[in-house]
């Protein structure tokens, strides 16, 4: 008998919430008594219903109903575990199309299980069914849902903690032909049947980093990531933000997080109308004026100063609000964007890349598929300058348009184009005043960004989607943190504290007994913003995902010393690139975790010589990186 297949009532998920007995719920105890012709009846249906949820709140219901309908409810966020029973309940009911995805992640769970025998130089696979360490991860994002998703393919009992309850975000991403590869390696194109195929480019470095590009809606990322993740056991938190750590109690003890319901604070006296709260959404992105906490270092270079929020990560345990969740966590990772404010909370520094004014105006329009008008309109390669828009009056840097579930044009726009087209009330000296809610006019911002569509070849009856139909945000810097991993320790016996992670301080908080250490470890765009227009938010994004991942596998596999080296050679090999390009990454077939198999040799190389150039082997360089 296939071990996964074994009954559900004799696997231990190790967690009190998760163990509840079966008559708790009779629900689950009946399904597990149905014949099995009766229990497959209706599956197909409702793994259907599951496939094509489009939203937070259906995913999770039709999810829940899988579950409840196989007996598996008890293993419900428990890991491979569940994955292994749903594979067993699922498939004598669904035909060989439907089982595809099942397959592909069988084969994904079987890459991840040699990847952790090599790393332990074991021949057998390493068995991940039952979880073992656990990571948080704040900010469900296509970033940190992909973070998640590797992370229970390891074997880590994962939470994501997320305040919005809706995929909002219409943007449509350019992906790298090795990044398309490794989301439809999760299971993209059985969510969304519509997406083409990667091109076969064959073993030929050289071919595979050709020319193709692929574009994928946000929305379609985070369905994708979000599905495979549940399925792989991962605990979704959506609606839900962390408010504080609570440090260890006891020398064996973990840091927690404390959860709790998100509740929008709105900052004004008197009721926001109408025109304000669009006015409010239209300007959501703009970066919060931070120059206070900055500090220059060269005529266009900055840096961010930060100190450690000390009541952050000293949240006290005897607080307790309604429907709060206290997460505990080995490793905390930060993926919550470049507006983050826990990178500031947890004191990671940032260096500041200062541009020229730069305003970006990103338009969603409704793509109906039945008008052919819509239809025949191909998506532009990059950013494009259209001598259409200047005759208008329009004046822009470039304007990218793509085409996928949506409409999604954005345009590098000039100050005085604003200004001009009405779009809003009065001309200010800075962007941060320019782009204030009482300063823009919805009325004349929709004019223009109507011209700019029609002008681009969308009909006059194209409607702008209801959510972020437009956009305008300050993209004039750009931040990355100078750090890509610090440490809390101390609890039990002395208050929690937020420190660098090398060597010395590591080994010390291993060895105080006030509980165990944790790495925090930023990622994606609360790591190392993109410049908007290269597009790098997403194909770099998911390999500092990755790295963090790696670094808690080694924690975990080996020590947490080891777990802070990896995540700082991870940082000075991802900074050292001078440009995140394709060619510095490996075909998507060979990646795991470990950053050897998605970095080519040349960034190995160089992060190498780079820590040995500066003497600080003794933190940043893992043993099996010094050869």
């Amino acid at each position: 008998m296939d071990p996964g297949c074994a009954d559900t009532a004799s696997l231990k998920v190790g967690d009190d919430e998760q163990n509840t007995s079966d008559k708790d719920m009779p629900e689950a105890q009946a399904a597990k008594e149905r014949p099995a012709d009766a229990i497959c009846c209706g599956l197909a249906e409702l793994w259907n219903d599951f496939l094509i949820a489009d939203e937070v709140d259906q995913v999770e219901r039709t999810f829940k109903a899988i579950l409840t309908h196989t007996g598996t409810a008890q293993l419900h966020e428990g890991g491979i575990a569940l994955f292994r029973q749903l594979k067993c309940k699922l498939e004598p009911g669904l035909d060989i199309d439907r089982k595809v995805l099942l397959t592909e992640l069988e084969r994904q769970i079987s890459r991840r299980q040699v990847y952790l025998a090599r790393l332990r130089g074991e021949e057998n696979p390493v068995n991940v069914d039952t979880p073992q360490g656990d990571i948080l991860i704040c900010g469900a994002g296509p970033v940190g849902l992909r973070t998640a998703v590797e992370a229970a393919l390891l074997g880590f009992k994962t939470t994501v903690v997320e305040r919005r309850t809706s995929f909002s975000r219409h943007n449509i991403l350019t992906l790298w032909d090795v990044t398309y590869r490794d989301v439809l390696s999760l299971g993209a194109n059985i969510y969304f049947p519509h997406l083409k195929p990667a091109q076969d480019s064959g073993t030929n470095h050289e071919s595979w980093f050709a020319n193709t590009e692929f574009f994928m809606g946000t929305r379609e990322l985070q369905l994708t990531f979000l599905k495979t993740a549940l399925l792989c056991g991962a605990k979704m938190l959506y609606g839900m933000e962390l408010i504080g750590l609570i440090p260890p109690d006891k020398d064996t003890s973990k840091w927690q997080g404390r959860v709790v319901p998100y509740v929008k604070q709105n900052s004004q006296a008197e009721p926001l109308t109408r025109e304000d709260t669009q006015a409010r959404s239209v300007v959501e992105d703009v970066k919060k004026d931070k120059t206070d906490a900055y500090a220059r270092t060269t005529k266009c270079n900055l840096v961010e100063l930060t100190t450690v929020d000390e009541t952050f990560i000293n949240a006290s345990a005897a607080l307790f609000v309604k429907d709060e969740i206290r997460s505990q966590f080995d490793h905390y990772i930060i993926a919550e964007g470049e507006w983050s404010s826990t990178t500031r909370k947890c004191g990671f520094d940032k260096s500041i890349d200062r541009f020229g004014k730069a305003i970006g105006l990103i338009i969603n329009a409704v793509y109906d598929k039945n008008d052919p008008a819509q239809v025949g309109i191909q998506s532009t390669r990059g950013f494009q300058h259209f001598p259409e828009l200047h005759a208008a009056g329009i004046m822009t840097e470039g304007v990218e348009y793509l085409k996928g579930e949506t409409h999604y044009i954005a345009a590098c726009i000039l100050k005085r184009t604003l200004v001009e087209f009405g779009a809003v009330h009065n001309d200010k000296p800075t962007t941060k005043e320019l782009l204030q809610p009482c300063n823009l006019n919805m009325d004349g911002l929709r004019r223009l960004a109507r011209i700019i569509a029609t002008t681009i070849g969308l009909p006059e009856t194209c409607t702008f989607c209801q959510d972020c139909g437009v956009q305008l945000f300050d993209f004039s810097t750009r931040a990355r943190c100078k750090e890509g991993v610090k440490l809390l320790s101390g609890g039990a016996h002395a208050p929690g504290r937020l420190t660098s992670s090398t060597q010395d301080h590591v080994h010390s908080a291993a060895e105080a007994g006030n509980g165990l250490p944790a790495l925090v470890m930023p990622v994606g765009d609360a790591y190392m913003e993109p410049f908007w227009v290269q597009g790098l938010g997403t194909n770099r994004g998911f390999h500092t995902g990755l790295n963090a991942v790696s670094a808690a596998v080694a924690a975990r596999e080996f020590s947490i010393v080891e777990g802070a080296k990896e995540a700082r050679f991870a940082h000075h090999m991802i900074v050292g690139m001078a440009n995140f390009l394709k060619r510095d990454i490996t075909p998507a077939h060979t990646w795991t975790a470990d950053a050897t198999t998605r970095f080519v040799p040349e960034c190995i190389d160089l992060a190498r010589e780079k820590i040995r150039r500066r003497g600080s082997e003794v933190d940043d360089l893992p043993e099996r990186f010094s050869r």
